[in-house]
């Protein structure tokens, strides 16, 4: 069963003909699991103890992230950094935020000027990434703004800036959202 199908499932494995193993007693240490066969599919990752957690309790799967080049996300970073300062230092303080589709344009007209200044050549697909994720800082939740418009998620809980979970089909999901500071 491919990746795609485990996470429409929400992590769980594909049903077997074998009967389920029972549970260990909470305070018996959790077994290795035994190398898979060809009749006992492997389990997702999502069911493996996490470091750290309470022994048999199996760690939220993680939702599905983009692949991007290495290296490339610490230059992403600091142009956004530069990026986002730049655009507050040039934005009108007195301007109406309420007027969500004006204060985009204006973003846009600047967000465009300083990144040709930069220099730096992006894809479309970052600067328009770069460009989201800058008006979600500005006028936004900053990265939690797209959860917030995903409408298959249910509830984003924020339990500190490096661990964002969100509800989605009813299973708890731990992102890949991270807050800058």
């Amino acid at each position: 069963m491919g990746l795609l199908r485990r996470i429409e499932r929400g992590g769980a494995p594909p049903p077997s003909s074998q009967p389920p193993a029972p549970a260990p007693p909470p305070s018996a240490p959790v077994p290795s699991a035994p190398p898979p066969t060809a009749q006992q599919p492997p389990a997702p990752p999502s069911l493996e103890p996490r470091p750290g957690g309470l022994a048999g309790q199996a760690a939220p799967p993680r939702a599905p992230s983009v692949a991007v080049r290495p290296g490339q996300n610490q230059i992403l970073r600091d142009l956004k950094t530069r990026v986002k300062s730049e655009l507050i230092s040039q934005l009108d303080p007195n301007m109406d935020l309420s007027k969500t589709a004006e204060v985009r344009q204006k973003i846009k007209v600047l967000f465009d000027q300083i990144v040709e200044s930069e220099n730096i050549v992006l894809t479309r697909s970052e600067r328009d990434r770069l460009f989201e994720e800058v008006t979600a800082d500005i006028i936004g939740f900053g990265p939690i703004e797209p959860l917030l418009q995903d409408p298959t998620v249910n509830e984003v809980m924020v339990n500190g800036p490096n661990q964002v979970y969100i509800e989605q089909k009813g299973k708890l999901v731990l992102t890949d959202v991270r807050f800058d500071n």
